[in-house]
């Protein structure tokens, strides 16, 4: 096959090697100082807590140990707070409610029966 020749292999380790030395310069996951969303490069603010997520849920459960269920009281800062919860929220009654813009678009197009419900539909604010 054309891939196992001693060439291509050649030619393969040698970008392999010029890839490596580039990341070694460019790197592309730098120690920084706040949370940040690989996908966007959104900067998190302090609120931001996901990244403690396995903390918070431990903390949690030692608070609920040894408590009947009917008295563990969760409060709001043992809640993780993501950066989708911020960025797609909206606050109804002054509680903040995480909106999922393709949950949102999914049921939408479920619930109509023609394309006049699905205009209907976009005359309301979303």
């Amino acid at each position: 096959h054309v891939d196992t020749r001693p060439s291509r292999i050649a030619r393969d380790n040698e970008d392999a090697a010029k890839l490596s030395q580039w990341l070694s310069e460019h790197n592309p996951f730098p120690k920084i100082d706040v949370t940040m969303s690989i996908d966007s490069g959104i900067v998190g603010g302090n609120e931001v807590n996901c990244h403690l997520s396995e903390e918070i849920g431990r903390d949690m459960i030692s608070n609920m140990m040894g408590k009947n269920f009917e008295n563990v009281k969760f409060k709001r800062r043992g809640k993780v707070v993501t950066f989708a919860s911020i960025n797609n929220s909206v606050k109804i009654c002054n509680i903040s409610i995480v909106v999922d813009p393709h949950i949102l678009f999914h049921r939408l197009c479920i619930a109509k029966q023609s394309d006049d419900d699905l205009k209907a539909f976009f005359k309301f604010e979303l």
